[in-house]
């Protein structure tokens, strides 16, 4: 099978990534490099937990109250660990990290406390309304309202 080249290009660095962070130990990992793959991980489980509450928004899951504010409160914490995961401005070449993001800190940080705020509040609202009565309010996770702005 043959690959455009930037995408054999990507598929090469994050198998090599892959490869070598599994057999390093993070204290052996560079500090760029590092600080990219927690910044990596940690979006991609926030990631996972919107998957769940937009699954059941439209119907693709089963909406079930206690996976609902699980969800919703794993979310809130994640959305806490942004500052300090995001903190360092280092990245490496595969990041799609801005430098707007350290440039606009007080911007970047604040839309991570409303995400987590908003997070919270459903939990809330989930464990004394029940899951259907909340779902409205993960319409309110609008990504696309910080990627725009902080990722390539």
């Amino acid at each position: 099978m043959n690959f455009p080249k930037p995408i054999f290009t990507t598929l090469t660095f994050v198998l090599v990534l892959a490869a070598s962070t599994a057999m390093a130990h993070p204290g052996d990992l560079p500090d760029d490099l590092l600080a990219y793959v927690k910044r990596d991980g940690l979006m991609h489980l926030i990631k996972g937990q919107q998957y769940i509450l937009q699954e059941m928004l439209i119907g693709k899951r089963e909406v079930n109250q206690q996976e609902f504010v699980r969800a919703a409160k794993s979310l809130a914490s994640l959305f806490s660990m942004v500052p300090s995961t995001f903190e360092k401005n280092l990245t490496i070449d595969v990041s799609r990290a801005k430098p707007e993001i350290w440039q606009n800190w007080d911007d970047f940080t604040a839309r991570a406390a409303e995400f987590q705020k908003i997070a919270e509040e459903i939990a809330a609202m989930g464990e004394i309304r029940g899951a259907e009565a909340t779902m409205e309010k993960v319409r309110l996770f609008d990504c696309n309202s910080c990627h725009d702005i902080y990722r390539e």
